[in-house]
């Protein structure tokens, strides 16, 4: 959180001077250049983006809505309804995730048998997915996601 504050304080500071830049180039004649009083528009353009900025910065991001977005994209295709296209039995309902001693984050980011791995740490790169990787804040949240809809007995069909 701190880094992505820097960053829009970095951004703040950037668009005050580029504001006086632009002043400066457009308001300088041979006998004075003012650069006191920034360019309005492109100052409260810039105001606008850092505080839009800010405020994403500072929202807090809808863990299981980015979990359920994250599965539709990476995982759907092959475990849609929590079942598992490619191994019988092998489906994300409590029930097989207890019996198969499963470790949702573990399998997502290592892959295990014909599941890819998906994170950034797999190794080796034949059980890996040829795709882009997730950030093991992703399968944080779209480990937390499935372990939710299998509580609550969403999976089952």
């Amino acid at each position: 959180m701190r880094s992505r504050l820097g960053i829009l304080v970095t951004a703040a500071t950037a668009c005050r001077a580029l504001s006086l830049v632009a002043h400066r180039s457009s308001a300088c004649s041979a006998v004075s250049c003012s650069t006191t009083r920034p360019r309005p528009g492109l100052a409260h353009r810039c105001a606008i983006a850092s505080l839009a900025l800010t405020l994403s910065a500072l929202s807090p991001r809808p863990a299981m809505a980015d979990g359920a977005v994250l599965f539709e994209a990476k995982c759907a295709a092959c475990h849609a309804g929590g079942g598992n296209v490619v191994a019988r039995g092998k489906t994300l309902d409590r029930a097989a995730l207890t019996a198969n001693n499963v470790d949702i984050a573990t399998i997502v980011t290592m892959g295990k048998n014909q599941m890819p791995g998906f994170g950034e740490a797999c190794a080796p790169k034949p059980a890996c997915t040829f795709g882009a990787r997730l950030s093991d804040a992703d399968i944080a949240e779209v480990s937390k996601w499935v372990d939710a809809r299998a509580d609550d007995g969403k999976w089952s069909q």
